[in-house]
Order: C-alpha cells, then sequence, then structure tokens
C-alpha cells in the first residue's frame, strides 16, 4: 500500500464516518499496523469524537490489525510515563485485553521496529524492566503501581 508500514493517530477527521470500502481489509491484509495515540487525542482532540475513535481502534483489531501503544508524549498535557499508563487503558477501553494492551507497548512495537533488542524478557535482550505490584495483564490498571525499574539489568528508581 505505497510503502506505508503504519498509521499514526486517529484523529477525528480520519474516523468520523468510519472506514473507506475495502480499506480495513486490505491495510490488516498488508500487514499495516495502527498507533491511534488515543491519549493525546482525547486531551487536544474533539471530545465527541471520543466514541467513534475507540470503535475504529476496535474495528482494525477485530479485523485481526496490529495494534502499538504510544502516547505522543510532549504533546500538550501528554505527560512522560503517566500518559503511557493512559494509553493503555484506553486500549483495553477499545477492546484489546490487557495482555494485548501491554503486548502493543512491548512485543508487538518491538516486533514492528524490527528489534530483537528489547520488547520481551528473553537472554540476549536489554535487560530493561518494570516490577509491578499486581498483574496488569488481568487488570490493566495495575500498570500504574510501580515498585522498580530497571535499566541495562541496573535499578535505576525504586519506590
Amino acid at each position: 500500500m505505497a510503502g506505508v508500514d503504519g498509521l499514526e493517530h486517529i484523529g477525528a477527521g480520519a474516523v468520523r464516518d468510519g472506514w473507506e470500502d475495502d480499506l480495513l481489509e486490505e491495510i490488516t491484509e498488508q500487514g499495516v499496523s495502527m498507533t491511534p495515540t488515543l491519549r493525546v487525542e482525547t486531551l487536544n482532540g474533539d471530545p465527541e469524537m471520543r466514541s467513534d475513535q475507540l470503535e475504529r481502534v476496535k474495528e482494525f483489531h477485530d479485523a485481526g490489525g496490529q495494534i502499538l501503544a504510544g502516547s505522543d508524549a510532549g504533546m500538550p498535557g501528554v505527560l512522560f510515563g503517566p500518559s503511557m499508563h493512559e494509553e493503555l487503558a484506553l486500549l483495553v477501553e477499545s477492546g484489546l485485553t490487557p495482555k494485548e494492551a501491554l503486548q502493543s507497548a512491548t512485543s508487538h512495537a518491538a516486533d514492528a521496529l524490527q528489534s530483537n533488542e528489547f520488547g520481551v524478557i528473553e537472554e540476549g535482550r536489554a535487560a530493561d524492566l518494570v516490577v509491578i505490584d499486581g498483574d496488569p495483564s488481568q487488570k490493566i490498571e495495575d500498570i500504574q503501581n510501580v515498585i522498580e525499574v530497571f535499566r541495562d539489568g541496573r535499578l535505576v528508581v525504586e519506590n
């Protein structure tokens, strides 16, 4: 599809009337991923579009499309860190399971970047880990309960 690898941002203008005929099928068949950046859209976009945006993400996911997590941190009101937690919750609200939302920020993101250095816990990969109190694969809100953060195997945050 003209060299397109991914759809970035699901802004208000792109979703009001749904997907054009055959477009959803075509892009999912070609492996085009979507990074909807729902958090920035819910803060800075048209509030009346929120349900439409969530529905388009659900349709893309239900059609077999690969969803990637991205918050567009740095935009007005979109803070580094907390905005990713909010993005994951919005992905769950749009129909992904908590586990799928986590994968959108980890292993699926690494796959999209064609990287075998991060994205999963495995020998030979980067030792960047977040230790959570709870189970965000079952309850996405638990992602906010950060106990420790390791970067390159070194403890960098301890709560």
